[in-house]
């Protein structure tokens, strides 16, 4: 489960790699946040699907990006991640997990990870707040594809970011990219021109980003059987 080790704090720690290339932080000049825009798109891995529904809304009293993740269809709650869009930083996180018997709010502002854990009825979990300071800002490592699209790329980019890993305290974690080449990726009748990124840094993967849209049309996760590929059809 995705927030599990946040929750009950224990668990395998994630491995902490270096930055062993420039470091681009949330605000960087290199970041272009105006390439960020309201989008709805679906994937599907095997037999499983989801959607990714980016839109701005209000919250906090700002103005911020809502990532709504679907896991399989939309009659679900979504799983809510907020993010700035100035910075394209992490800026918050709704989750609510029926099944376990709790929600989680969280908020990222001034270097600071606050919100709270709340049962829900008949839950054998116990209401908890959360306060950490960090010495940065940092990317939600779920949206990190984002972040990846919104730089300079080029054959032969690199670059150091902070992702914030919410499965282990919420510690930061860098992820090393690198653009390994551009490619014509062709899904369904579709084929698009692609930058090739590989990113080591929570979970070591690759992603095939477009020239002209915000959002990955190809993603493999080292470990993991099958491919996420964008729905064209």
């Amino acid at each position: 489960m995705l927030m599990m080790a946040l929750l009950l704090s224990c668990g395998a720690k994630a491995q902490k790699p270096d930055p062993i290339y420039q470091k681009v932080l949330p605000g960087d000049i290199n970041l272009s946040p105006d390439r960020i825009k309201s989008h709805k798109v679906s994937y599907k891995k095997g037999r499983g699907r989801m959607i990714y529904d980016m839109h701005k809304v209000r919250k906090w009293d700002r103005e911020v990006y809502e990532l709504a993740i679907y896991f399989g269809d939309e009659s679900a709650t979504p799983d809510r991640i907020y993010i700035d869009p100035g910075s394209l930083g992490f800026a918050g996180r709704r989750l609510q997990m029926d099944k376990a018997g709790y929600t989680l709010d969280l908020q990222f502002d001034d270097n600071t990870m606050k919100g709270a854990l709340t049962p829900l009825e008949g839950s054998d979990y116990e209401y908890r707040e959360y306060n950490k300071v960090h010495p940065h800002e940092a990317f939600e490592p779920a949206v990190i594809n984002y972040a990846i699209t919104a730089l300079p790329l080029k054959e032969g980019y690199t670059a150091s970011i902070p992702t914030m890993d919410l499965n282990n305290g919420s510690e930061i974690i860098w992820a090393n990219i690198k653009v390994e080449k551009r490619e014509e990726v062709t899904i369904g009748s579709k084929t698009f021109d692609t930058w090739k990124v590989t990113s080591n840094g929570i979970r070591n993967k690759t992603v095939w980003v477009t020239t002209t849209e915000p959002y990955v049309i190809k993603m493999k996760t080292k470990g993991n059987p099958g491919v996420w590929e964008l729905v064209t059809e």
